[in-house]
């Protein structure tokens, strides 16, 4: 059985000092401070180069992670969005700049839908008024609308054209007066709408308006280094 003893009775003990022979003084080995101190430093050493080592490596595939993130959030800022009834188009209008064919093909895909692909017509409460004003005068106001919000997808080309930068001011032009041609037709549009013409007399089969189209572009100069003329 273990025995304890209190601090009065340790005081009690009377000093006794101990004998060794110098072949068990030899035995006995005591670590000093220093010889402890040096290796517990070699093993913190140790453990903090480990440590500095996976914290380092750590940051890198941080970095390099953000950096891919911030690649892919740029690259997806410089899509432009378009949506129609049945499909969604991300045009990046940058890659005009490769004057590379697949690039213009593109191009004039999403300017074919612009002007003859289903588009989604809101009615809001701010066109009630309008609204029940082409109703009195027999007019189709959803035609119109219609033209509008395709209206609103050639402005909205427009602008990002204009402020890019990325794109040669003689592609800019180029694109601009496509879209400036493409929009006095759609307005014409409204006009005829806006003096009785229905909507569906204003259709025009894709491919004969793509054919248009390729004739547009070749008149603005995309086939050549001629500068703009402007097409309307």
């Amino acid at each position: 059985m273990p025995t304890f003893l209190t601090g009065h009775q340790v005081s009690l003990i009377e000093p006794t000092s101990l004998n060794f022979s110098p072949v068990e003084r030899e035995k006995l080995v005591i670590p000093s401070a220093h010889n402890q101190l040096t290796a517990n430093d070699n093993h913190l050493a140790a453990g903090g180069g480990r440590a500095h080592t996976f914290k380092q490596n750590f940051m890198n595939a941080m970095s390099s992670g953000s950096a891919s993130e911030t690649s892919q959030h740029d690259k997806s800022e410089a899509l432009l969005q378009f949506q129609f009834v049945d499909h969604e188009v991300l045009f990046d209008l940058t890659s005009i700049a490769s004057q590379d064919e697949a690039a213009y093909e593109k191009l004039r895909a999403l300017l074919a839908d612009m002007m003859t692909r289903p588009v989604k017509v809101d009615i809001s409460s701010k066109d009630q008024a309008q609204q029940l004003l082409f109703k009195n005068l027999e007019l189709d106001f959803l035609a119109y609308k219609e033209l509008s919000e395709r209206l609103e997808m050639l402005a909205k080309l427009d602008h990002e054209t204009e402020s890019q930068k990325a794109l040669a001011q003689q592609d800019r032009n180029r694109i601009r007066a496509v879209i400036a041609s493409l929009h006095a037709r759609l307005e014409k549009g409204q006009e005829a709408l806006l003096g009785g013409t229905t909507l569906k007399a204003l259709d025009v089969n894709r491919k004969d308006f793509e054919l248009e189209l390729d004739s547009l572009f070749t008149s603005v100069g995309f086939d050549s280094d001629m500068p703009v003329t402007g097409a309307t």
